[in-house]
């Protein structure tokens, strides 16, 4: 079935419900995943003043306003993708990737991963965003929803009506390494302010002591920090996890439980100070701690919150604050000596090619891994280095044990890399292989 706006057009299942609501065309799936359906979204506007530029100037504006419409949201992939139909600037179509959430009344306040894919089109003076939104557990890569994104393509000029809406989007703040890398505009993708903190469903922030505390009642059933009138244990009956006498109460029994019984895995930063969220998976659902370090005074904040497996992505990722970033090809091979001075004095490994791994190499690194279930030493455990704004690369052992190999490569993006891995450990499945 063809959804047909003014001017693009999209093929979408002929079992898809379809509407136009002011000039919007909407088509909706058949079929629903927790409660949402999953949905395709055509908007067309016209451009005022169109430029080569129009493509690089929409993406970065769509970049800079979803976390503050949607809170929780936020992109973290961008695509610049091939696209013969874009005239008369690029050759080519805007592919962004972003997170965002849906409360789920029977899910005790916790909330549905979205996925939303949105593609940018310019043709003319003429702009499409089509925008298809799924839930994280019914997307795969090569989806349906890509492929009726893939199918976006502008009608016949004799066809064509005017669009309602017009575009004042004029500028746009180019990142001038990747314009002049790739030839074409490359909008700056580091725009997007942090998301509004809607990470899960949150329960405490705690002290150290008052944590200690509740770890002894989570082990032994009671704690002397838990008594009437300490700070420990007022800090947790004011979290509603313990009751006047110091027993746990209802909410205070699930935590436990989670700390007790759940398979655990964490995400460890070497930021300074280091950084830690350790979550335990329960069924279901997963308690996430992030240990916050307050770097001036040494202070430890312990943020205790809660979410469904599907919803680990999104909270390990906006923990992380990982933001798109432009795709870049390269290996780099270094010593574990020269990888360890990288990062803690920025000083570059001995040899490291032209271009892309260049670029790479001459901004701070940060070191981050995924550490699978403490019981399960088979876990796989994924490693990577943080390069703001140049995105992320994988890190993996040389053929010598004292190599590092530091890679990056498109046709298997790092999100997509991480993201299999959090899954599969929330749900006992079978490592994802990273392969090169």
């Amino acid at each position: 079935m063809e959804l047909t706006g003014c001017c693009f057009a999209l093929d979408v299942p002929p079992a898809w419900r379809m509407e136009t609501n002011d000039g919007v065309v909407i088509a909706t799936s058949d079929e629903s995943f927790a409660g949402f359906t999953p949905n395709v979204v055509l908007r067309e506007s016209r451009l005022t003043r169109p430029a080569p530029t129009s493509l690089a100037a929409a993406s970065q504006a769509n970049l800079a306003v979803l976390s503050t419409q949607l809170p929780g949201s936020f992109f973290f992939h961008v695509e610049a993708l091939p696209d013969a139909n874009a005239a008369p600037g690029p050759a080519e179509r805007r592919r962004l990737w972003a997170f965002s959430t849906l409360k789920i009344p029977e899910a005790h306040g916790n909330a549905l991963c979205l996925v939303m894919i949105q593609d940018l089109l310019v043709v003319g003076d003429v702009i499409a965003e089509a925008t298809a939104t799924v839930p994280l557990m019914a997307w795969h890569r090569g989806s349906v929803y890509e492929s009726i994104l893939d199918s976006l393509r502008p009608l016949p000029p004799t066809t064509r009506q005017v669009p309602r809406t017009d575009s004042d989007i004029f500028t746009v703040d180019l990142d001038d390494w990747a314009s002049n890398r790739d030839g074409v505009p490359r909008e700056k993708l580091d725009v997007q302010p942090a998301p509004v903190p809607v990470l899960a469903g949150e329960i405490a922030d705690l002290s150290e002591d008052a944590f200690k505390a509740l770890d002894d009642l989570t082990v032994l059933g009671r704690s002397r920090k838990t008594s009437k009138f300490s700070a420990a244990g007022r800090e947790l009956r004011r979290a509603g996890l313990i009751d006047d006498p110091g027993a746990l109460t209802e909410p205070g029994e699930w935590v436990a439980a989670h700390l007790r019984d759940g398979r655990h895995m964490a995400v460890a930063a070497n930021s300074s100070p280091p950084q830690l969220l350790t979550l335990w998976i329960g069924d279901m659902t997963v308690l996430a701690i992030s240990h916050l370090t307050d770097a001036a005074t040494g202070r430890i904040t312990h943020r205790i919150v809660h979410c469904l497996t599907d919803d680990v992505p999104r909270l390990v990722f906006m923990w992380l604050e990982l933001q798109p970033s432009w795709d870049m090809t390269f290996e780099i091979t270094c010593s574990q000596a020269e990888f360890i001075a990288k990062l803690q004095t920025g000083a570059p490994p001995g040899t490291v090619p032209d271009g892309d791994a260049a670029e790479f190499t001459r901004r701070r690194w940060v070191a981050v891994s995924l550490i699978g279930p403490d019981d399960d030493k088979d876990a796989p455990e994924v490693a990577w280095a943080m390069a703001r704004p140049r995105g992320v690369a994988l890190l993996t052992e040389g053929t010598d044990a004292d190599r590092v190999v530091v890679s990056r490569n498109p046709a298997e993006p790092f999100w997509q890399v991480l993201t299999r891995a959090l899954l599969n450990l929330a749900e006992e499945e079978e490592p994802w292989p990273i392969t090169k």
